[in-house]
């Protein structure tokens, strides 16, 4: 939180407040009590600014709301999850607060005329107390809708949405709505997005949800347990388990890292899942895994893991995420610079190369709410087109969190031509989160990659990347072709990519 503050205002547009005191300046005239030590506090981690200290931030370098209060809080909350909602509305009378549901509760379900801001204030207002009655179809609904929104949304739109579901997942009333919500949308036979609703099941840790990520992870390759595996590193992270789950979760990596029973497709994603899960397991857990698979290939990858926490040699990570970060920072063409930002280059680092999803999530996201974000985003495409298929794979998903326009040519670039089957199917999924997604006059290039693909990931790709589109392709795959048409009219029903216009 406090780099994010910190290369926020150093690295603001016309460079105003890289000096302490006009910043402090400007933030008191918002009514907040600031000083220059107080700002170095904040920006050095010496103390937690309040949420309202980080919406003056927002509004003082005019960012997006929530671009640097949602991010720094939600991670807060990922990290340590035993820290609470901060508050600081009890203030605010009841009556205020009803006219204000009703409002929200308007918007919300009015469709096209809310955003994640709205959720944000909506879950905020009802999660602020332990005890809150809605009925449990209004509760059932409203979580329903998230959800579905959740799936959809890109950069900030998601982030916003995120929170806001997480506030929901979090709270003793509307935790068994949403978690039902939440089972219910990944569940279905044709959801084409499960993992980033269901990695909301980590915030939850009563066994009932501990059991539900256990029958997903048994279940064949795909989407479903590769976000199983997600949660259940993350939950294993949070002692969420007890012994006998652990059991069951050390005997599942051992049959996920056995490639005799699933042969090698292209980039093993499987097995980097089956580590992932591995490496956050009980010490004596994972150590009888590398001993019983001590005549396997993957027991060598596994034992680096284990020891460094990266999937690659630390020359090579330190060496690339230097590079990476140099390059970045001489693209910031400002004169206040923070050289070299150590920062910087953990983040990068952790973001291609930690062994846990979740450390890679977070590290992508704050780098993408940071100023860096652009200039990080134009040198993962030059990431991707090397010839590190980990790495490409790695710098192809960063893009996800917001890549900016002008990463749509490059990203087209690597759909339709890279030689790399999974790279391609990556790049596609990738240009969908670009603003306007698939084009019409690329359409039919879309539908060439997938209509007679064997390869179940190059069709997901594909119908994924129309779907965020809208792309008025679906409609005609929903009536004539056979094998996609469950898809495509779960997309028709779902709708497009979401974009918080502000």
């Amino acid at each position: 939180m406090a780099w994010l503050l910190a290369t926020s205002r150093i690295y603001a547009a016309d460079g105003a407040y890289a000096q302490r005191e006009a910043f402090a300046a400007a933030l008191r005239a918002l009514g907040v009590a600031a000083d220059p030590t107080r700002v170095s506090r904040w920006e050095s981690g010496a103390s937690r600014p309040a949420p309202r200290v980080l919406q003056a931030y927002e509004r003082v370098l005019g960012l997006r709301p929530g671009q640097i209060s949602v991010v720094a809080e939600g991670i807060t909350r990922s990290l340590d999850p035993t820290v609470p909602v901060q508050r600081e509305w009890f203030d605010v009378s009841p009556e205020e607060i009803h006219s204000e549901l009703d409002a929200l509760f308007e918007r919300i379900l009015s469709p096209g005329a809310h955003d994640g801001l709205d959720w944000l204030q909506l879950t905020g207002r009802l999660t602020g107390h332990a005890q809150v009655y809605l009925r449990p179809q209004t509760w059932a609904e409203t979580a329903s809708l998230l959800v579905r929104e959740l799936c959809r949304s890109v950069g900030v739109a998601h982030v916003r949405r995120y929170e806001a579901l997480r506030l929901l997942v979090r709270h003793p009333v509307a935790q068994r709505h949403a978690v039902k919500a939440l089972g219910a949308f990944v569940t279905h036979p044709h959801a084409q997005v499960v993992s980033q609703p269901l990695i909301l099941l980590q915030e939850v840790g009563d066994a009932q949800a501990s059991d539900l990520v256990l029958r997903m992870l048994k279940g064949p390759p795909g989407m479903l347990r590769r976000g199983a595996a997600w949660v259940a590193a993350s939950k294993l992270a949070r002692d969420h388990f007890d012994d006998a789950g652990q059991a069951e979760l050390e005997a599942m990596v051992m049959r996920m890292l056995d490639r005799r029973h699933e042969p090698r497709i292209g980039l093993d994603t499987s097995l980097i899942d089956a580590i992932d899960v591995a490496c956050c397991l009980p010490r004596e857990r994972a150590a009888r895994v590398l001993i019983r698979l001590r005549n396997d290939p993957s027991t060598r990858h596994l034992a680096q893991t284990l020891h460094r926490g990266e999937i690659v040699a630390a020359d090579d990570s330190r060496r690339t995420a230097v590079r990476v970060a140099e390059a970045i920072q001489a693209d910031l063409a400002t004169p206040q610079r923070l050289e070299p930002d150590q920062m910087l280059v953990r983040l990068v680092r952790e973001a291609l190369f930690h062994n846990h999803k979740e450390r890679r999530n977070q590290a992508s996201l704050l780098l993408g709410s940071s100023p860096y974000g652009p200039a990080l985003h134009r040198h993962c495409l030059d990431l991707a087109r090397g010839a590190d298929d980990l790495v490409a794979m790695r710098a192809l998903t960063m893009l996800w969190y917001g890549a900016p326009d002008d990463c749509r040519d490059g990203l087209r670039e690597l759909a339709w031509h890279d030689p790399r089957p999974h790279v391609r199917s990556r790049a596609l999924m990738a240009l969908a989160h670009v603003r306007g997604g698939v084009t019409a006059d690329v359409e039919d290039r879309v539908l060439e990659a997938i209509a007679h693909n064997p390869d179940p990931r190059a069709r997901h790709a594909g119908m994924y990347a129309l779907g965020m589109s809208g792309a008025e392709t679906l409609k005609l795959l929903a009536a004539e072709c056979e094998h996609l048409a469950p898809v495509a009219e779960w997309w028709i029903d779902t709708g497009p990519a979401i974009y918080d216009e502000d």
